[in-house]
């Protein structure tokens, strides 16, 4: 068994009782509030995003993490390879190598990486530009022992964000570049729509490849894109279903609630976070369950 891998030969405790909560999710001001509200709340991590980190040293960071007893599921974000103009492209993966250094920094599972589009550009153009820009990555994440998890994106981001629409292109592109240290991410936000979904999670765990785990519902209507996510059982999608095939691939990492919303953003923090926590109970499939 890979040691680097998040699986485990025995069955993992229950998605419910290890959750976690990007802390792009919180509308609070400073990063020691944001964990000491998410540790109350009683989640066994967070996925840190640059943003909130940059406000104080990693050693700090640590030290929060430390007193409130969190784990880093993963960092947020690198990548957006994709670009016509190839100092862009330089300039994503030199953002990215820094990311590593912040994730190791921190102590984080797994770095999360957006392969990006540019419009401007064929889709081929773009897909061929991510893989050379991980090709490029693998060794510096070896050399710092983080993973990267990339993330297929919903078709309504391929114009700017996502070149890779489906976990299988990901998984593809995993396989062929193997390496210990890029696996995927299942997002149930980006990638429920999908009708190879369940085999292409049996597939990421069957090659130790399933290095993240996001979660989110789709609304319906839905207001935007990107900024109007709801938590599990607000929408459409059948979470039950998508959790039990993770937890069947083996998965033994943190469950990251991952809500970008306009309308809870404008919520108490407290009563958002009670509010994940009552509807996962009901919504997040559990070993047995």
């Amino acid at each position: 068994m890979n040691p680097l891998t998040l699986f485990a030969k025995k069955r993992a405790k229950p998605l419910q009782s290890r959750l976690a909560i990007h802390t792009i999710s919180l509308d609070i001001k400073g990063i020691e509030n944001k964990l000491r509200v998410i540790a109350e709340a009683g989640f066994a991590g967070v996925s840190l995003w640059r943003q909130d980190v940059m406000e104080k040293s990693p050693g700090e960071i640590r030290k929060l993490l430390k007193q409130h007893n969190l784990k880093v599921a993963s960092y947020c974000r690198g990548g957006f390879f994709a670009a016509e103009d190839a100092n862009a492209r330089r300039s994503a993966i030199y953002d990215t190598e820094r990311c590593l250094d912040e994730a190791e920094a921190v102590g984080a599972a797994a770095l999360l990486i957006i392969p990006g589009a540019d419009p401007h550009q064929p889709m081929a153009a773009s897909r061929a530009q991510v893989r050379e820009a991980l090709e490029k990555l693998i060794p510096y994440a070896a050399k710092k022992q983080i993973r990267m998890a990339l993330e297929a994106q919903h078709p309504m981001h391929a114009d700017e964000r996502g070149c890779i629409n489906t976990l299988r292109e990901a998984n593809d592109l995993v396989e062929q570049l193997d390496s210990p240290f890029l696996g995927v991410c299942v997002d149930t936000y980006q990638q429920w729509w999908d009708s190879s979904l369940d085999d292409e999670i049996a597939r990421a765990g069957e090659h130790e490849k399933l290095f993240s785990f996001h979660v989110a519902d789709w609304k319906t209507p839905t207001l935007d894109f990107l900024n109007d996510r709801g938590i599990p059982g607000e929408g459409c999608i059948d979470l039950r279903r998508i959790c039990k095939q993770v937890e069947d691939a083996g998965f033994d990492g943190l469950c990251e609630i991952e809500v970008f919303s306009n309308r809870w953003s404008q919520d108490d923090p407290v009563h958002f976070l009670h509010e994940v926590k009552f509807a996962c109970r009901d919504y997040i499939e559990t070993p047995g369950g």
